[in-house]
């Protein structure tokens, strides 16, 4: 059980198709069908055909992933090709990007919103922070 469960685990975390990959980014046509790798409209293969082409060693940028469909645009034409069979190897992953927790401020009343704002002068300065009275010290007494 114990072997099974280590097993299952490294499959996972060392799969490219494991749920902790990173999304592809770029990609390079390996090798290539009879006529070209076939830039379709649709993520299937009953899907019009574009009438574009790439052919081994073409790179390109991956926008999109559908199983194993790559959106991309390629020589000004938008479309998905089939990574599956050895036909395009993943050159880049995109870096995982860290999530911004976004505070949510309040609604502003409209006469709030249209309010001036007083731009400082040069000679102005903002001063933040706790305020200290340092005219009435208990040492001097």
């Amino acid at each position: 059980m114990k072997k099974a469960f280590v097993l299952i685990l490294a499959i996972c975390l060392f799969s490219p198709f494991s749920l902790f990959a990173a999304k592809p980014k770029k990609g390079q046509v390996t090798s290539v069908v009879k006529h070209g790798l076939t830039i379709r409209k649709k993520p299937t293969t009953k899907s019009k055909k574009t009438g574009t082409y790439m052919w081994a060693g073409d790179s390109f940028s991956i926008k999109a992933v559908s199983g194993k469909w790559y959106k991309t645009t390629y020589k000004g034409v938008t479309g998905w090709v089939y990574s599956g069979k050895g036909y395009v190897k993943v050159t880049e992953y995109a870096e995982e990007e860290e999530e911004e927790t976004k505070e949510k401020l309040p609604k502003l009343k409209k006469s709030a919103q249209k309010a001036k704002i007083k731009k400082l002068k040069p000679s102005e300065t903002l001063i933040s922070g706790d305020i200290v009275d340092i005219s009435a010290s208990s040492e001097n007494k």
